[in-house]
């Protein structure tokens, strides 16, 4: 999340990234990776930038301490670069966040697909290369750790996404898997079925993600697109969704009925498969 303070900041105070780049002598195209969250700030770099910035002293050392957490943080893997911009930057927004929320309507969400599932469901938005499949897979690989992390992570996935039979009935179950390890493996993580008859709500036009910071930032809400997406910061828009995703949780069958529901999928996929 430092490097979207920081371009908040640089915005604000009608500085550029070149203004930047030359406090710490660096290309321009460096810190367009660090608003990104792809390249980390060393402290005396850091340093250097806030001094450019009119800041008070509180906003300077959470901006130290910011710069602190985002070198403990793993790199994006080889080829991350072939894929789109709002996908790295969504990427290290969920790196930073101390809660992710995400509803989808017809695919599994972005953090809980297994590689096939990944391929498949790229081959539908887009004609992708080789290499840049492999970069997706690995991409997504490299996002999935934030499963594995201390967050309170929420999914809404709609029924449709599940019945749905993406990437063949041989994917399916693989992936149907992956969901019910997670759900019995990750406290911190809840997976809801969202019912056809619930199919109405605001939120489920495409794939809305929220992201909580605690007191440190401002919350973000990321509306995906075909091969894109959009972010907004603007209080009355991320409060609304936020109340959304509320509506939507108690709309959605409960973990253990999903749970239930996601099981009884994934045990009659094999009989589907023959059919």
């Amino acid at each position: 999340m430092l490097g979207a303070q920081l371009r908040r900041l640089r915005l604000r105070q009608g500085l550029t990234q070149r203004d930047l780049a030359e406090a710490i002598e660096c290309d321009e195209s460096q810190m367009s990776k660090v608003e990104l969250g792809e390249r980390a700030l060393k402290r005396l770099e850091l340093t250097a930038i806030l001094a450019m910035l009119t800041i008070d002293d509180a906003e300077r050392s959470e901006l130290l301490v910011l710069g602190d957490k985002a070198r403990e943080l793993p790199t994006s893997p080889r080829n991350a670069n072939l894929l789109p911009r709002t996908l790295r930057r969504l990427a290290s927004y969920e790196a930073d966040a101390s809660e992710i929320f995400c509803t989808t309507t017809a695919f599994i969400p972005e953090l809980l697909r297994v590689p096939d599932y990944v391929r498949a469901a790229a081959k539908t938005s887009f004609t992708p290369t080789r290499t840049s499949l492999d970069a997706l897979v690995d991409f997504t690989a490299h996002r999935q750790k934030v499963l594995y992390q201390q967050k309170r992570i929420w999914f809404g996935i709609g029924e449709y996404a599940l019945k749905d039979r993406t990437g063949g009935s041989l994917c399916m179950p693989e992936q149907l898997r992956f969901l019910l390890d997670i759900i019995d493996a990750r406290s911190n993580v809840r997976v809801q079925v969202v019912p056809i008859a619930a199919m109405t709500h605001p939120l489920l036009t495409g794939v809305v993600t929220g992201l909580r910071f605690g007191d440190v930032v401002p919350d973000v809400v990321h509306q995906s697109s075909f091969e894109d997406g959009t972010f907004s910061e603007n209080v009355t828009v991320t409060r609304a969704c936020f109340r959304a995703f509320a509506t939507l949780r108690r709309r959605a069958m409960s973990p253990e009925t999903s749970r239930q529901f996601i099981a009884r999928r994934c045990a009659d996929l094999p009989e589907q498969a023959g059919e």
